[in-house]
């Protein structure tokens, strides 16, 4: 039976009483406990992911969303890694960043807190909701998840481990929830929870981000959108500048931060911009170039927008 989102809100906030006084070290262990348990059973997540992919490519799903949407060995490890490294990351929570006495003598401290309950609102990918779980848990913060209808399957399967091996560390299971009901109205009421969310974070399109933006009650962290940029200035190194692009372009070209547009210093053009833009040509990136750049390289089209 599929529980209420403001019962899950209640249930997160309830939850995250309990989360913020759990010390780092609880905190750090179960984090690793995580990773070595998605680790032990990438077989079982990679199988339930493989049919979800084919179930929707078999509906007319895009190249593009599948490859958003799909695991593969390299990327759960990529997953398992991030996990990995945000356990070891310096604790954060109850750290000072500042102290002054005032002139009645009155001590004053800025301490770093938990925010609470964190609502992360996004789209296709499900290796964010491992990555959100991290972050959240590294600093205090229950979480409460709404991905995407596609990737629902997945999703709820890394949930219920996560919450499994929560309760296995001495942890509320509470503290991680996986939002069921993805029809649309879902985004907004998430959005409008004041009493049980402390924070919203929409991860994906403009579309999405707007939507959150304009519906919300609850605060909201505005994360980019695409339109990535990538800026060589004429001191950067030939090889690695290339690298940078590439990667930045080729490397996942469906998600939300691969690259658009360069922008090069005009020193740079003059020396290295042809083995640029036949490195990427290789890798089958169609080039849409200014005036002065198609000068340099005809070959490529002339951007007309």
């Amino acid at each position: 039976m599929q529980i209420s989102l403001r019962d899950q809100g209640s249930k997160a906030k309830q939850a995250s009483v309990h989360l913020s006084k759990c010390d780092a070290a609880m905190r750090a262990r179960a984090l690793y406990g995580l990773a070595d348990h998605i680790e032990s059973q990438v077989q079982f997540l990679l199988t339930i992911n493989a049919d979800e992919v084919s179930e929707h490519a078999a509906m007319g799903m895009t190249p593009a969303l599948q490859d958003r949407l799909r695991l593969t060995p390299a990327r759960v490890a990529d997953m398992v890694a991030s996990a990995r490294k945000i356990a070891a990351m310096p604790e954060v929570v109850g750290q000072t960043i500042s102290s002054w006495q005032t002139d009645q003598g009155l001590q004053v401290q800025q301490v770093r807190v938990p925010l609470g309950v964190v609502g992360i609102i996004y789209e296709a990918r499900p290796n964010v909701t491992l990555d959100s779980v991290a972050l959240c848990l590294k600093t205090g913060n229950s979480v409460v998840l709404r991905g995407s209808r596609h990737a629902l399957r997945t999703n709820a399967w890394l949930v219920r481990e996560i919450r499994g091996v929560l309760t296995e560390h001495g942890l509320p299971e509470d503290a991680v929830q996986l939002v069921e009901d993805v029809s649309r109205q879902s985004v907004p009421m998430l959005a409008r929870m004041r009493e049980y969310i402390d924070v919203v974070i929409p991860r994906g399109g403009s579309g999405l981000i707007q939507t959150v933006i304009e519906q919300a009650t609850v605060p909201v962290i505005e994360t980019g959108a695409g339109i990535c940029h990538l800026y060589i200035d004429e001191s950067a190194p030939v090889e690695m500048a290339i690298d940078v692009a590439i990667n930045a372009k080729c490397s996942r070209p469906s998600v939300c931060n691969s690259i658009e547009t360069i922008l090069l210093h005009e020193n740079w053009v003059e020396r290295n911009f042809v083995q640029l833009a036949e490195k990427l040509a290789e890798q089958g990136v169609e080039l849409r170039l200014c005036d002065r750049l198609h000068q340099h390289y005809p070959s490529a089209r002339l951007a007309t927008d």
